[in-house]
């Protein structure tokens, strides 16, 4: 859900169509892992398809409110538009977008209390089953792997550059 001039719209999920994570018109149940692994060995069901959805697409977990998730859902929207407006058409940053943020309060090493921001983002190809199932669930987030206050952090921060 998100906040509009006109009120708070909610966006119903639809799997009906041709997604590469989940079969047509699947009902669910989704991101369940179907098999686990200790050391060098997986246990489980054998490799197979599994219904995959981005349960908080835009990192922000209702927790039984979703008048809150809207509200960061949101900044997150307006945030995106605004930068996207900033860019020449022919950039290719132009072709993205962000899907949220989360830090810590005073880039303090991160805890669950000093969290801020849409603090349940899940990485759709990587941290699917991370994610929780629902809106509602807790699931994890970046500082599951990144819990550090330290700049060693990215992946890819050396090798960014600054917009024109």
């Amino acid at each position: 859900a998100y906040n509009s001039t006109s009120g708070q719209k909610t966006v119903a999920r639809n799997t009906t169509g041709s997604w590469l994570f989940t079969p047509s018109g699947s009902s669910g149940p989704f991101n369940l892992m179907n098999a686990s692994a200790s050391g060098n060995t997986i246990a489980g069901s054998p490799i197979g398809a599994t219904a995959v959805i981005r349960a908080k697409p835009w990192g922000s977990n209702d927790g039984g409110n979703p008048a809150n998730a809207a509200a960061l859902n949101t900044q997150v929207i307006s945030a995106n538009a605004s930068v996207l407006s900033q860019l020449d058409p022919a950039d290719v940053r132009a072709k993205y977008f962000q899907l949220g943020t989360t830090w810590t309060i005073g880039g303090a090493a991160p805890n669950p209390s000093n969290q801020v921001g849409t603090n349940h983002l899940a990485n759709a190809t990587i941290e699917t089953f991370m994610q929780g199932q629902t809106t509602s669930d807790a699931g994890s987030n970046c500082f599951s792997c990144h819990g550090t206050n330290k700049v060693v952090v990215s992946h890819v921060y050396s090798a960014l550059k600054p917009l024109p």
